[in-house]
């Protein structure tokens, strides 16, 4: 994915934010949603979050790295470490709700 690929995805995760984090705040306020449906939402919310996150931590390795291999690996462990925040979230949403 190309510079602009990662511009893309971070402001469009930024703006459908916006969704899953109205129906997790009415849900916590009025406790009247179905509690399949704040675990999709809060399924998403995890989801969204650590794509938005992870252009801009991918921003900061670009600036403190100075090697183009290392970033590279670099981009990997983020792309990895994200996949494995999304699966710990997982397990961790579905204890909560089960």
């Amino acid at each position: 994915m190309g510079e602009a690929g990662w511009w893309v995805l971070q402001r469009t995760t930024g703006i459908l934010l916006v969704v899953p984090v109205g129906v997790h705040l009415f849900a916590q306020v009025t406790g009247a949603v179905d509690l399949t449906v704040r675990f999709v939402n809060d399924l998403a919310l995890l989801i969204l979050v650590v794509l938005h996150s992870i252009p801009g931590l991918r921003t900061v390795v670009h600036d403190y790295v100075p090697d183009s291999r290392l970033r590279v690996w670099a981009e990997r462990l983020l792309l990895i470490g994200g996949a494995g925040l999304v699966g710990y979230g997982v397990w961790g949403l579905r204890v909560f709700f089960t």
